[in-house]
């Protein structure tokens, strides 16, 4: 008679209480807002196509900077997704493009001892580790015009890359909606470089960006 009704409760918990949030199928959409992250920063500068002077600074402390992702369980307990977010702000000033793509990929670990759902009753299966890691890209192409006769200036081109890996931990409090914590080691490139259509040569910067980061967030399955 236990051994029924243990039965009958553990079916109930699968499919009403315990649906997975990790199965294929899945949406997962959410978003990182405080983070607190430790990074050095190069930065040289370019003149002529000649590296005429360079910087090396170290800053840390606590950003907040809007990470925006969504992604799809193309399989269980992996999501293929796109993000969008800046790097780390520290005393009011960005160290790079206000909106860098990325692609994310995730995947959740030991999932095949238990299921990542939400249970009323007990609070074991509510958690879960993941891998992160994420590629970010972005271009763009700027034409600026001289004030005075509206004619154009030369290009401004900007070019952004790098990645992101790291180890999360999510729990869910309700049944669609998680906390996670995340550190991530991350790296950006971002080559800035200016023509003008005068006798003036080109010029521009590279700054390059890495260091570790611990992101506090909300992520909604559904």
């Amino acid at each position: 008679m236990k051994a029924l009704f243990l039965f009958f409760t553990i079916l109930f918990c699968t499919n009403v209480f315990c649906q997975s949030r990790c199965e294929k199928g899945t949406w997962i959409a959410g978003v990182n807002v405080v983070n607190y992250g430790i990074n050095r920063q190069i930065v040289q500068r370019f003149y002529a196509d000649t590296l005429v002077s360079q910087d090396t600074s170290i800053r840390k402390g606590i950003g907040f900077v809007p990470y925006v992702g969504i992604g799809y369980f193309v399989k269980n307990n992996f999501f293929i997704g796109a993000g969008f977010g800046g790097e780390t702000v520290y005393a009011g000033s960005i160290a790079s493009l206000a909106l860098p793509s990325q692609i994310i990929f995730r995947y959740y670990l030991m999932q095949k001892k238990y299921c990542f759902s939400f249970a009323k009753e007990t609070n074991l299966s509510r958690h879960a580790l993941f891998v992160e890691g994420i590629l970010k890209a972005s271009y763009t192409d700027v034409s600026p015009y001289n004030a005075q006769n509206t004619t154009q200036k030369g290009n401004i081109k900007t070019a952004y890359y790098g990645g992101n890996m790291g180890l999360g931990y999510t729990y869910l409090f309700s049944k669609h909606i998680a906390m996670e914590i995340m550190g991530m080691y991350y790296y950006s490139t971002i080559d800035t470089r200016a023509t003008s259509n005068t006798s003036y040569p080109s010029s521009g910067d590279i700054q390059t960006i890495s260091g570790f980061i611990l992101l506090l967030g909300i992520q909604t399955y559904f």
